[in-house]
């Protein structure tokens, strides 16, 4: 949940994430702004998700802009590697098309320490 204010004031979800990812986005934008996130650890959820494997393209490509987005070069080429290995696409126009988007600025980057080193989850797990 996020209070509506500070919803408007970040602009709510970046457009340029089709689906997968934006969430991980929104929460680091939100850090950005100065605010905090955080988890109940002992609230009961239910997140209906079907069978990714034949959208495993869509979350490589939101990796990628996540990782351009949020100025991790390590990540993005990682990302990049393993999306060129799925498509019949060249690498370097994988590249283009993700540095098509604005980064965000350095200082909301420092702000909101982005965590690249969990791969796809993007936080070290807190349930198992």
């Amino acid at each position: 949940m996020i209070p509506s204010d500070i919803y408007r004031k970040i602009n709510g979800y970046d457009e340029d994430f089709f689906l997968y990812c934006e969430d991980v986005d929104l929460s680091w934008r939100v850090k950005a702004a100065g605010y905090q996130c955080f988890t109940v650890a002992d609230a009961w959820f239910f997140h209906y998700a079907m069978d990714r494997s034949a959208r495993v393209v869509e979350i490589w490509k939101s990796a990628c802009t996540l990782a351009h987005k949020w100025r991790s070069t390590n990540f993005k080429e990682h990302a990049l590697n393993v999306l060129a290995s799925l498509v019949d696409i060249d690498r370097e126009e994988l590249a283009k098309e993700t540095e098509k988007f604005e980064q965000h600025p350095l200082e909301d980057v420092f702000r909101a320490n982005p965590d690249f080193k969990h791969n796809l989850t993007f936080a070290e797990p807190m349930w198992v």
